[in-house]
């Protein structure tokens, strides 16, 4: 995945992160610890896209924890792709290019 072209807005970052964690999916920890610390729209970024492009299939699978600090539980949102690794770089780099156009 490294051959990819480096993201020029918040979509295409998105989908960046998304082929760098094809295989074990990702979440808002893993996105702000290992990826881009101020990313903080990830999750709208995505929502996004999914609502333009229906064929872009993404698995969300709500994961228990326990926090060891307070003691409370709670769900964090993996998210998983779906579609054929190829259909993911191809969408990388048109939403890189062109950016994210709505249909109207």
């Amino acid at each position: 995945m490294s051959s990819l072209q480096k993201p020029k807005n918040d979509w295409a970052k998105c989908l960046w992160i998304l082929n760098q964690c094809y295989i074990g999916g990702v979440n808002m920890t893993k996105v702000l610890t290992q990826f881009e610390p101020t990313f903080w729209k990830f999750q709208s970024r995505l929502s996004d896209l999914i609502k333009d492009h229906p064929k872009l299939n993404i698995q969300k699978t709500a994961v228990p924890f326990k926090s060891k600090i307070t003691g409370k539980t709670g769900y964090t949102t993996w998210y998983t792709p779906l579609c054929p690794p190829k259909y993911l770089i191809n969408l990388y780099n048109k939403v890189n290019t062109e950016g994210l156009k709505e249909k109207k």
